[in-house]
C-alpha cells in the first residue's frame, strides 16, 4: 500500500518534496524523478563516451553514434552507440556512475534485445573494454 497524504499542510510539503512531486497526487514515490543532468555532467558522459569510442575503434570496430551537441534525427530512446562484434549487433548506453538510463531509452533497449541486439548499459570505460572483450571471446567459440 502507497501512503498518501491529500489533506497535507504547505508546511508538511515543503519538507517532504519527494513525496509530492509533480504527478504523485501525495503518494510516496519509490524511486524519486532524476534530476535534469548539468552541462559539466554532459560533458563528462561525452568524454566517456569518446573514450569508449576510441577503443573500439582501435580494435578495427565501426561505430555509430549520434551528436550529443544537436538535436537527434534519430528514434528517441535510441542507445548512444551502435557497432557488431563478428556479426552481433551490439549497443551502449553509456551512463556516468550512478545514473540509470530513461524510461524511453530502456523501452528501445527492451524492443532491440527481443530483435537480437545486445544491449548494454556502461559506466566505465573499464566496463565497455571487459564488455567488448567477453563479446569477442563469446563469439569466437
Amino acid at each position: 500500500m502507497i501512503p498518501e497524504f491529500p489533506n497535507a499542510s504547505e508546511s508538511f510539503k515543503r519538507k517532504n518534496p519527494q513525496i509530492f512531486a509533480d504527478g504523485t497526487l501525495g503518494q510516496v514515490l519509490l524511486e524519486p524523478k532524476e534530476r535534469e543532468p548539468t552541462k559539466e555532467e554532459i560533458k563528462s558522459e561525452k568524454q566517456l563516451q569518446e573514450q569508449i569510442v576510441g577503443f573500439l575503434e582501435r580494435n578495427g570496430t565501426v561505430v555509430i553514434r549520434s551528436r550529443m551537441d544537436r538535436k537527434t534525427s534519430i528514434n528517441v530512446g535510441t542507445p548512444d552507440l551502435l557497432f557488431a562484434v563478428r556479426t552481433r549487433a551490439v549497443a551502449f548506453e553509456v551512463k556516468l556512475p550512478g545514473k540509470k538510463p530513461t524510461e524511453e531509452q530502456h523501452k528501445m533497449m527492451l524492443q532491440m534485445t527481443g530483435n537480437g541486439w545486445a544491449c548494454f548499459i556502461v559506466h566505465s570505460y573499464d566496463q565497455a573494454v571487459e564488455l567488448f572483450e567477453s563479446l569477442i571471446a563469446a563469439a569466437n567459440l
